[in-house]
């Protein structure tokens, strides 16, 4: 279908008021990807952080004649709705490039999507932009007008012949054009450009890096969440609820129903499940030099019958020995000492001798039903056994840890068997210095009533007590703000009834026993709060987890991890080789005691180690592409450390290195990404790639090259000498597989220019190539060629000229030519003002769009 002819074009630009032509002109640019705004006659164009400024002239056959605004320095273009912006306006702003009728029309044909264009067309024109039925306004002049025309076109027409044809001729007429041959058959057969071997490093994608946040819920659910953010990694469905966990050396353990679970902290995959359990329970196990440790009703019995403590290998699962226990142990037992601590419901604590595995000591029955978790102080002033601490339903008990005699209670404040006492080995005023000088410690204990109780670990008594009518208090917990370990925070959830606040927790100081700070939440209360770092977790009874700046109480982050109760989360630093770091399980709540494991230190000895967590490749290659060969990178050690990451090929790259160093802090991940261009040869091609001591293997399949082909060209049919314009090419990959392919413009028979494309498998692409006809190019039709690799498409472009004979003509010629000009186009204007002086009616037979 043929393009609107440009006298159509102008045609109906001319029949645009000025408002039209305007927007007519922004929607152009708008379509081009520019941002457009209209002030008065301005089209303000802006993309990029660049900006044009487009004077629009009034269209019409006078619109250059009409008044509009100056161009002055502020404007880029004038926009004109004729052919040839014309001496007039370049000597008036001789600085500013013209946008005229055939630049408008240039840009609609071949600058925009196709139905874009016809759409502008079709709206501001009311003409399709290819394969109409064109038809041209007239004029209906009276006779007058004829005759005045009439003079006026014979004397431009004379004039425009006497320019061109010139009198005498001179010389020769203009050359014709010679098309050469195209080099092209059948593509261009240039080999592919390959890259030397070249590695990146970015941060991993899809591990866990960092600070990790586990949290369980009573709907039997286990989540890993990114410290950070909040962001869940990994979630575990178990069929029970699930207790608190711990994390020892990249294992997470927990306890559901009547079975106990191992899975790997960094993924979640599960490790082991041990589900000879009978009791039915989610106290957390304890996980001390390798076992796992739990109490358990005997197989076969009822609850009132014998119980047992069970100590499993904690790499496997498999169960190593069980001790029968006389009372009712259900709780975590605390390790210390080469001894097992525990207690029953009957009121009873145990300790067993875990070389022989006999009873080495119960203690009498202080108290009706004790916690069955005691929880162990230091020794006062690093000498001695330490003491056993045991809240029961009439008080707090403690027990030295040697030989099980009652060293004192407090019962002036009773309090519930189900509240667990809390044991920091500083002072009750929450300072403390080297483990030498570390005094009795302090017990902390909520009477679930209005106050919390800190008590001298040594003497029982009652250091000081944090009150508040009305408001109910739980467990508390301790931590330091700010990563100080010395001095200390102590967090309590409460109830306030009177007030209607379901959920508090206060943050407390304990040298001058105030509040500090207090977070409320209205509606549901807190269930579990420890603290790691700068950071308090707070689990919340509708299965919320909050993370809260340990000096303000603002939160950091929530989220929602189940749709039932959650419990106290679990806190990791290296969720590959790492131990539990929270207060919850470092002090004295489950078991596990900073003061067991050198004042709170890592548990684990340093050391440096590097895993493979996963690695990648693309599979299939086309020959002589890069191959992008994916590995990512774990430190799961506790030191930082570097480690080179090397791959073997199964064939020689053309240059560049395979190995790559990278330095990563402990539990710290990243992906390598080696681009290295793969044989000519098809077939399966082996690699593999080391890190530390660790390989994997994979293999790459090399096939047959896609033939790339060119599916379609766009360009202007007819070009002027010395003008510039652009042939658009789109390229289609028809393969399965991702491959570059040259691609070139040949033009007259020279390749003018070439480049490279890569294209996925099905993607197409479009080119875009500058063609510059030289100013004594002879005009005719040429012939140009867009090729691949594979493929060749041809077309024809127009070279149009202008030989005005200027050194053929005498002066005199000249002159005459430029009187006749002048007067032909003064008698034609004073005929069309006369015409349409005063009444602005559009001209008969032309049509609008309004």
């Amino acid at each position: 279908m043929s393009a609107i002819p440009r006298s159509v074009f102008v045609d109906r630009l001319s029949e645009l008021d000025h408002g039209e032509f305007c927007a007519f002109v922004a929607d152009i640019w708008t379509a081009s990807a520019w941002e457009t705004t209209i002030d008065d006659a301005v089209v303000v164009a802006r993309k990029n952080g660049r900006e044009q400024r487009l004077l629009v002239r009034p269209p019409g056959r006078l619109g250059r004649l009409r008044s509009t605004p100056s161009a002055d320095g502020s404007i880029d273009q004038i926009v004109i709705s004729r052919l040839d912006g014309g001496g007039l306006l370049r000597r008036s702003s001789p600085d500013t490039p013209v946008v005229d009728a055939g630049d408008l029309r240039h840009r609609l044909l071949y600058g925009l999507e196709g139905d874009v264009a016809g759409g502008l067309c079709r709206e501001y024109l009311d003409t399709p932009i290819r394969g109409g039925d064109w038809q041209t306004s007239s004029y209906d002049l009276p006779s007058k007008d004829v005759v005045l025309a009439s003079v006026a076109a014979l004397l431009i027409v004379g004039a425009i012949a006497l320019l061109v044809l010139g009198v005498p001729f001179v010389g020769d007429g203009p050359a014709q054009a010679t098309a050469g041959e195209s080099s092209f058959a059948n593509g261009m057969h240039v080999e592919i450009t390959t890259t030397p071997a070249r590695s990146r490093i970015e941060p991993a994608d899809g591990v866990l890096s960092g600070t990790t946040v586990y949290v369980s819920s009573f709907d039997g659910r286990i989540t890993a969440l990114e410290g950070a953010s909040g962001e869940p990694f990994w979630t575990a469905e178990l069929d029970e609820p699930a207790g608190p966990p711990i994390v020892v050396g990249g294992t997470l353990y927990a306890r559901s129903g009547d079975a106990v679970y191992a899975f790997d902290a960094a993924t979640g995959d599960p490790e082991w499940t041990y589900d000879d359990v009978v009791l039915q329970s989610i106290t957390p196990p304890t996980v001390v030099d390798g076992t796992v440790y739990i109490g358990d009703v005997d197989d076969g019995g009822e609850l009132d019958e014998r119980t047992e403590l069970t100590a499993l290998d904690a790499e496997t699962g498999t169960e190593e020995w069980n001790v029968t226990v006389p009372g009712t142990v259900t709780g975590t037992p605390t390790i210390a000492n080469g001894t097992a601590y525990i207690g029953a419901l009957e009121g009873v604590v145990y300790a067993i001798d875990l070389d022989s595995r006999d009873i080495a000591w119960s203690s009498g029955n202080v108290g009706a039903q004790y916690h069955p978790t005691p929880v162990l102080t230091p020794p006062s002033n690093g000498t001695g056994n330490g003491t056993l601490i045991a809240g029961g339903r009439n008080g707090v008990y403690g027990i030295d840890a040697g030989n099980g005699q009652l060293r004192w209670e407090q019962t002036s404040q009773p309090v519930s068997g189900s509240v667990q006492p809390v044991v920091d080995w500083r002072g009750p005023d929450g300072t403390g210095a080297n483990a030498s000088e570390r005094g009795n410690g302090t017990v902390y204990l909520a009477n679930l009533r209005t106050f919390v109780n800190a008590i001298d670990a040594g003497t029982g008594e009652i250091a000081w007590t944090f009150i508040r009518q009305g408001i109910e208090m739980g467990q508390p917990t301790v931590g330091g703000i700010a990563d100080d370990r010395l001095n200390r925070t102590l967090y309590v959830p409460a109830r306030d009834f009177v007030n209607g606040v379901e959920g508090r927790l206060y943050a407390i100081n304990p040298a001058e026993r105030n509040e500090t700070w207090r977070f409320e939440l209205n509606r549901t209360g807190i269930s579990g709060v420890t603290t790691a770092g700068k950071t308090v977790y707070s689990a919340v009874g509708n299965g919320t987890l909050f993370a809260l700046d340990a000096e303000t109480g603002e939160p950091r982050w929530r989220r929602n991890v189940s749709g039932e109760w959650a419990a106290t989360p679990t806190v990791v630093e290296n969720p590959y080789a790492g131990d539990s770091v929270d207060s919850h399980v470092r002090l004295g709540v489950d078991a596990h005691h900073d003061w067991l494991y050198d004042d709170g230190t890592a548990t684990n000895e340093s050391f440096l180690r590097f895993a493979i967590l996963g690695h990648d490749d693309r599979g299939r290659v086309a020959p002589k592409e890069d191959g992008r060969l994916q590995v990512t990178v774990a430190n799961t050690g506790t030191e930082p450390g570097e480690v080179t990451v090397d791959w073997s090929l199964g064939w020689t790259p053309d240059e560049g290195e395979t190995a790559r160093t990278v330095e990563l802090d402990p539990a710290e991940a990243a992906t390598l990404t080696l681009s290295v261009a793969v044989p000519a040869e098809t077939g399966t091609h082996e690699y593999t790639v080391s890190v530390g001591t660790e390989t994997a293997a994979g293999n790459l399949t090399v096939v047959d090259r896609p033939a790339h082909e060119v599916s379609g060209v766009d360009d202007p049919a007819e070009v002027w000498q010395g003008e510039e314009t652009e042939i658009i090419a789109t390229v289609h990959n028809p393969g399965d597989v991702e491959a570059t392919t040259p691609i070139g413009l040949e033009f007259n028979g020279e390749l003018l220019d070439q480049t490279e494309r890569t294209l996925g498998a099905n993607e197409s692409r479009s080119v875009t190539f500058s063609l510059d006809v030289e100013d004594d190019l002879p005009p005719g039709e040429y012939n140009y060629t867009v090729a691949t690799g594979d493929h060749a498409r041809t077309g024809t472009i127009e070279v149009l000229t202008v030989d005005e004979r200027a050194d053929a003509m005498p002066v005199v010629i000249r002159v005459f030519v430029l009187t006749m000009l002048l007067s032909g186009v003064g008698l034609g204007s004073w005929a069309v003002r006369n015409r349409f002086r005063g009444d602005g009616e559009t001209m008969p037979g032309s049509h609008s769009n309004r």
